[in-house]
């Protein structure tokens, strides 16, 4: 385990992204609320204030070290997607935030059977691709007057139309791109001045006033992580073969890339980022983004309501959506198939139209806005046909009892009721089973094997 070593305080709780499910004990509901004031709780526990100083606690909830997000249902052992994981905290992070103590998390369900006051097992479940999984370490971020001294080794007082408070902010938000590139324990050498740490968040810094300075950046919202990586990989010159996603740069390529920012602000203090490295994709983008206008585009992309504000958080989801939607689909070795096939085209119709060309990239950005993979075509596929109605209401089948058993997408109306304990055993795995019987729903035929799936077709 990763506190191997320590003797962690455990604390089991129910959890959302973003959230603790904290019990009433009266009513027995669920309550819940953010983890600063689980952080609190925990702090105020008899239990934690007798612990030394250095103990850390092991939160054990579901998504625990995970930010609010875009979570699909069918992705519930996935990580939520956060369009600008600089910008939210997760319950452990408000957690630690508050206790001042180190914390570990899982980022996902959690999974524990813990009765008559003891936690007999748990664990983390993967996903169907066997992605690792693994408990987060989250430190204690920078308090407000930590921060106030890190803007300043930034060197964000340079920029005049930083005010105090958006100074601390900007510097939080460094600290966390560090902190998930090079690792949560980046800061160690902190107080060791000119150490590592102070380096690279001079760095970080330099890349963050020369990109204020851009007039065409400066109003899609704050540095992020999906702007370090292309100006990493500019920087560096790193490129990809058509068709295939980037690899996320190498920290080491980032810690370059971050002296080399540096050192052209302190050679050339009027410097900007287009100064620094060229961004090709993210000039396409908000090209693009120009023919419809910043708000009108935001709108369509994330999908917002007629009622709501465009903000500047809004702006920079959206610029960087289709940063992703350029250089997937304008990045493809074969633009017609990857049409065809994404946009369901019947047979016949011409993938190059001019009108297709701009849904697919349209259809790529508002996948990506919402986490999916615009590099996978079957994803954004996947994405067109959800878009279009395929797992609306109209297309459930539901069984006699009024579960869901399953999907009509024949363009008929679905049977109003389904009996599913009865299936049909085709001996050639063939449809229509011209041979088969009916048995019951066992999931075993006489004399073989168990059946792995079952297909209700209507």
């Amino acid at each position: 385990m990763p506190w191997k070593g320590r003797k962690p305080y455990f604390f089991l709780v129910h959890g959302l992204p973003g959230q603790t499910l904290m019990v009433e004990r009266m009513f027995q509901n669920n309550v819940p609320v953010r983890g600063a004031e689980t952080g609190g709780y925990l702090r105020r526990r008899r239990s934690v204030t007798r612990l030394d100083r250095d103990t850390p606690l092991v939160f054990l909830s579901c998504w625990g070290s995970g930010p609010e997000g875009h979570t699909a249902a069918a992705l519930k052992r996935s990580r939520p997607f956060v369009p600008d994981p600089l910008a939210v905290s997760s319950a452990a992070q408000d957690v630690s935030n508050v206790t001042r103590r180190d914390v570990y998390a899982p980022d996902r369900e959690h999974w524990s059977r813990y009765a008559h006051g003891k936690l007999y097992d748990h664990g983390i479940p993967t996903t169907p691709a066997n992605d690792p999984v693994d408990m987060v370490k989250l430190r204690p971020e920078p308090t407000p007057d930590e921060l106030d001294g890190l803007a300043a080794r930034a060197g964000l007082e340079t920029s005049p139309d930083f005010t105090p408070a958006m100074a601390r902010d900007t510097a939080l938000r460094l600290v966390r791109a560090l902190r998930a590139t090079f690792g949560v324990d980046v800061g160690d050498d902190k107080d060791v001045p000119p150490g590592t740490y102070h380096r690279l968040l001079r760095g970080i810094g330099a890349l963050e006033v020369m990109r204020r300075r851009d007039e065409n950046l400066r109003d899609h919202g704050e540095l992020t992580l999906d702007l370090l990586d292309r100006v990493t990989r500019a920087h560096h010159g790193l490129t990809t073969a058509p068709g295939t996603r980037p690899a996320p740069p190498d920290p080491d390529d980032v810690r370059t890339m971050l002296e080399a920012a540096s050192a052209r602000l302190s050679a050339d203090p009027r410097s900007t980022l287009p100064d620094f490295v060229p961004l090709p994709s993210v000039d396409r983008a908000r090209e693009l983004i120009g023919r419809h206008g910043p708000d009108r585009w935001a709108r369509q992309v994330l999908g917002l309501h007629p009622s709501e504000q465009v903000t500047a958080a809004h702006r920079q989801n959206a610029l960087w959506a289709t940063v992703k939607a350029v250089e997937s689909v304008e990045n493809h070795p074969d633009p017609d198939a990857l049409t065809a096939k994404v946009l369901h085209l019947d047979t016949g119709v011409d993938p190059r139209d001019e009108a297709l060309r701009a849904d697919l990239l349209r259809t790529a950005a508002t996948a990506a806005a919402l986490g999916r993979d615009a590099h996978d075509p079957t994803a954004l596929a996947a994405y067109d046909l959800e878009r279009n109605g395929a797992l609306d209401d109209r297309t459930l089948i539901t069984s006699v009892n009024g579960t869901s058993t399953g999907r009509s997408w024949t363009g008929r109306p679905a049977p109003s009721r389904m009996w599913a304990d009865r299936y049909v055993i085709s001996p050639t795995a063939a449809w229509p089973a011209v041979a088969g019987h009916w048995r019951p729903g066992t999931g075993r035929a006489p004399g073989r094997a168990p059946i792995p799936a079952h297909t209700y077709w209507t």
